[in-house]
């Protein structure tokens, strides 16, 4: 059996990030717009 580790395309990643938002929100968590290219930072978390 032959995998492929190929790294996905612009659109595969898009359309993972448009699949998962919707998850997101059910779940209650917010999902910030970003421009493409733009870092995410990650803020602490205060638990």
């Amino acid at each position: 059996q032959k995998l492929t580790t190929r790294e996905p395309d612009d659109s595969m990643v898009a359309c993972a990030i448009a699949a998962l938002e919707p998850v997101l929100a059910s779940d209650g968590i917010a999902v910030v717009q970003t421009t493409a290219h733009e870092p995410l930072t990650p803020e602490p978390t205060t638990a």
